[in-house]
């Protein structure tokens, strides 16, 4: 299975519609703000896959690299509430096609801070 079969599985129109009302009226937090930035750039990706399926070509590579880049400064952006944490984790994981295999990564000590 190629990458591109396993991204047209994630359900990013879902993710989309099911935010809370009440949490669309408090101010974005600058993790809310880079997710938005991710799923903008996912749907980019996707597109862009949908041209090259194989995703390897150079117009595939750059858009997975922006992709990559913005989940590189989520990881750097500290969680400042819980579904900050779950965002991160959505991005990171590619809507949890790609484990977080490594015990050591930043977003599972944010995990443990975020809940003690």
């Amino acid at each position: 299975m190629k990458r591109r079969d396993i991204l047209k599985m994630a359900p990013a129109a879902l993710v989309a519609g099911a935010v809370p009302a009440v949490a669309l009226a408090q101010p974005e937090t600058p993790v809310e703000t880079l997710f938005r930035e991710w799923l903008r750039l996912f749907e980019i990706e996707q597109s862009v896959y949908e041209v090259s399926p194989a995703g390897s070509d150079a117009d595939t590579a750059a858009a997975t690299q922006s992709l990559m880049a913005v989940e590189r400064k989520m990881v750097a952006v500290p969680a400042q509430t819980e579904r900050d944490w779950m965002l991160k984790a959505v991005a990171i994981s590619c809507f949890g096609v790609f484990p977080v295999e490594d015990e050591h990564h930043p977003i599972w000590a944010e995990a443990k801070a975020l809940v003690a």
